[in-house]
């Protein structure tokens, strides 16, 4: 056997097996596309469900947002009430030592007084 014929029988097989082997190939590419077109519809409806369900959340988180908007006005006037009430508190305090003050220098008064009379007999 010489090496043409080699070549001849190599030529041959190429021949009958190259078809063959782009038919398998051109199935293969075929079956490959069609699970791809599957999971793209797989995924498109898992990506509709999860729509469907994060829109379900919407009207809660709505409640939950308003709900802590409610609590945030609640602490700023609670805050502001009681801000009121300790200067309403400091200033009644600051006026019942004012008026002890006056009561104090009064009664030193009165009791110099009394002193200077006393001294006076």
């Amino acid at each position: 056997m010489g090496s043409d014929q080699i070549i001849e029988i190599l030529s041959l097989a190429a021949y009958r097996l190259l078809p063959i082997a782009g038919l398998v190939l051109l199935i293969y590419l075929i079956i490959l596309l069609k699970n791809i077109i599957d999971a793209i519809k797989t995924l498109n409806n898992t990506l509709k469900t999860t729509d469907e369900q994060i829109r379900k959340l919407d009207k809660p988180l709505e409640t939950v947002q308003d709900l802590s908007e409610t609590v945030d006005k609640i602490h700023d006037a609670s805050k502001g009430a009681i801000g009121k009430g300790i200067n309403i508190m400091k200033d009644g305090l600051d006026a019942m030592k004012d008026k002890l003050q006056k009561k104090k220098d009064v009664d030193e008064v009165v009791i110099v007084e009394e002193v200077v009379d006393n001294e006076k007999k």
